[in-house]
Parts: structure tokens; C-alpha cells; sequence
């Protein structure tokens, strides 16, 4: 038996604003999508462990060559401004270099990321597999990874044509490198909460 979604969709009188995600309340996350203020809760232990797990991975190759040619720029939960109806806060973006080559001024980043993570959650189920990858594809993210604690999966997406293709699955302990990153070896076993005790 499943509680009840956690995702709170609220409708401003008229399309929420980014006025509305500074006046959300504290401790939620707030984004809109679709012009609609969407209020959520901040993630279980299960999501934070994968989402570090893979930020470690991913940040410590790609330190030295951060802003330099090939290099990428990795960050955990940015604020991404894809439209005024659309802002959105992944769990983990990835921008190449020849993408966008400094940071930012602002608290937000205009430029769409080349590469997007979301860690699925119970409640953000379907978000992250319906709802979201419709947008990035709309607005040309080139490669979407769907990471599942629960069911101890990754999926990886690449966009051809307009259209999120599956290009590979792993599970388990497998040892992987997958695109955008295939020189990055990745061991799935310290992704998931109840693996790590088989080193």
C-alpha cells in the first residue's frame, strides 16, 4: 500500500512566476512546469546516496578539465531557467565545455544543460519518466540518465530526432560507462542503499 503523492501542483491566479518559487515555502523544493508552481519535498536518504554517489564520480573526473576543451562542468540540483514556464531543478546537470565555458553570475543557469540526471523518487515517479523528459527534449538536452534507488537501475537516454531513445540499462553491481561520458566507469553497487556491504 502506497501513501499519497507528495508532489504539491499549485495554481496561481494566472501563470506562476518566478516570484512564486522565491515565496515558496522553506524546506520544499519549488519549480515551475508547464507554467504551474510545483511544490515538492526534499529527497529521502536513498536519493541523496545515489545522487552524491554519481556527483562524486562524475565531478572527480571531470575536475582538471572543467572549462577547458572536452571538459564538462557537473552540478548537483541547479536551477535551470528554460523558460519562463518551464524552471526546473534537476538533480544533477551537465554542461559541456564548448556549451558553456564560466559560471554563471546569476543564482540560475540560462544555458541548457548538455546532459540531465533525475533520481526517481515515489513521488516523483512520474515527473522524472512522463512529465520532464518531454521538456528537455522540447528544448534540446542531448542525453537524459533516469537513476532508480529503488529498483537499483540506470537508465540512459539520448536524444535522436526529437525523441528520447534508450540506448542501455544497468542494474545491480554492473560496472559501466555509458554516454555522454564513456571514459567514466561507473560501480553501480555504491548507488544503492543496501549493496554496499558486499566489498
Amino acid at each position: 500500500m502506497t501513501g499519497p503523492s507528495m508532489n504539491y501542483m499549485i495554481k496561481p491566479a494566472g501563470p506562476a512566476t518566478y516570484q512564486d518559487i522565491l515565496d515558496a515555502p522553506e524546506g520544499l523544493i519549488a519549480e515551475i512546469i508547464n507554467g504551474e508552481l510545483v511544490l515538492h519535498p526534499r529527497p529521502a536518504p536513498p536519493h541523496l546516496e545515489a545522487e552524491g554517489e554519481l556527483v562524486v564520480d562524475l565531478k572527480g573526473h571531470h575536475r582538471k578539465t572543467k572549462f577547458k576543451p572536452g571538459g564538462w562542468l557537473i552540478v548537483s540540483e541547479p536551477e535551470v531557467h528554460f523558460s519562463d514556464s518551464d524552471i526546473y531543478d534537476p538533480d544533477i546537470a551537465g554542461w559541456k565545455t564548448e556549451t558553456l565555458s564560466e559560471l554563471p553570475s546569476t543564482a540560475h543557469f540560462d544555458t541548457v544543460p548538455d546532459w540531465v540526471c533525475e533520481i526517481v523518487s515515489p513521488s516523483s515517479r512520474k515527473m522524472d519518466r512522463v512529465i520532464k523528459p518531454v521538456v528537455y527534449a522540447q528544448h534540446g538536452v542531448k542525453h537524459y540518465w533516469i537513476v532508480d534507488p529503488e529498483a537499483c537501475t540506470l537508465e540512459v537516454f539520448k536524444l535522436q530526432d526529437g525523441n528520447w531513445v534508450l540506448l542501455a540499462m544497468a542494474s545491480d553491481e554492473d560496472v559501466v560507462k555509458f554516454e555522454p561520458f564513456p571514459d567514466v566507469p561507473l560501480e553501480l553497487k555504491y548507488y544503492w542503499p543496501d549493496t554496499k556491504e558486499s566489498d
